[in-house]
């Protein structure tokens, strides 16, 4: 009962530019947010945040957690993005605002770089096929399957898919 009580009493408020800025320093030549006010623990000037998962820092305000990608682009833009935020360089550290640009999630998954622990090939782009003792190369674009053919290695296989991911996925790095 007390936690229903809790939890009703916490309500996340709507977090504004102004206020950010009223709380945080952002630089964006390195992304990094430090404090402009001591409380709870933190002193002006320390960094905000702590790192999360897949290395993605995260910042709470009152009683909200927050990334800090999408912080960044409150604090630069005046609004909170609204699609996803994609980090240019595939590098979920880097929040300099240069390195930041709003995706889909289709978009988003252009700069996947490795292939999921599933993938039994451990190649992106290629499956290992059993039954035609070849690799497979496919691409996905726009939520489309598009089959690159069958190939003797893996290589040839990550070959035409490169080549696909280069002419089809607007948002894969060059």
């Amino acid at each position: 009962f007390i936690g229903v009580i809790m939890a009703e009493r916490i309500v996340k408020e709507e977090l504004t530019a102004e206020h950010l800025r009223e709380l945080l320093y952002y630089n964006p030549e390195t992304g990094e947010f430090t404090w402009r006010v001591s409380c709870r623990g933190t002193s002006a000037g320390d960094m905000a945040g702590s790192s999360g998962s897949e290395g993605r820092r995260h910042i709470v305000i009152g009683y909200a957690r927050y990334k800090a990608h999408r912080l960044a682009w409150l604090y630069v833009y005046g609004e909170f993005p609204k699609k996803l935020i994609d980090h240019i360089n595939g590098d979920p550290t880097d929040n300099r605002i240069a390195n930041l640009r709003e995706a889909t999630m289709s978009e988003n998954l252009h700069n996947q770089r490795m292939a999921h622990s599933h993938n039994k090939s451990g190649i992106l782009g290629v499956q290992w096929r059993p039954t035609k003792n070849k690799f497979r190369a496919r691409i996905v674009v726009a939520g489309k399957e598009h089959h690159l053919g069958h190939f003797d290695t893996a290589e040839d296989a990550q070959a035409a898919y490169l080549e696909a991911k280069a002419k089809l996925h607007s948002f894969a790095p060059k």
